[in-house]
């Protein structure tokens, strides 16, 4: 999921909609795609925490895990990817 998402950026074919909100975030910020999308994951999370209260589980907190993970990922994938000819993707009409 990572890789379709650094692939997406980088041939500017749009995001998904879990990673709209960073894309855009990361344009307007210093801060790259993932770590918005490691943001954005935990403010998600708190949400969550927010609104079950007493039925959040503890280990729904081993959330955090695959979120930092997943924003890493997507931050080596648009680095180690930069180097493809993806701004000409498709024809120019």
């Amino acid at each position: 999921m990572a890789i379709a998402v650094a692939l997406a950026k980088l041939a500017s074919l749009g995001t998904s909609p879990i990673s709209s909100i960073p894309n855009v975030v990361s344009l307007m910020t210093p801060l790259t795609i993932g770590q918005v999308t490691i943001l954005f994951m935990i403010v998600l999370i708190l949400l969550e925490a927010a609104f079950l209260r007493h039925e959040f589980s503890p280990w729904a907190w081993l959330q955090l895990i695959p979120s930092v993970i997943f924003g890493v990922l997507i931050d080596a994938f648009t680095h180690w990817l930069s180097w493809l000819p993806l701004q000409h993707y498709g024809p120019n009409y």
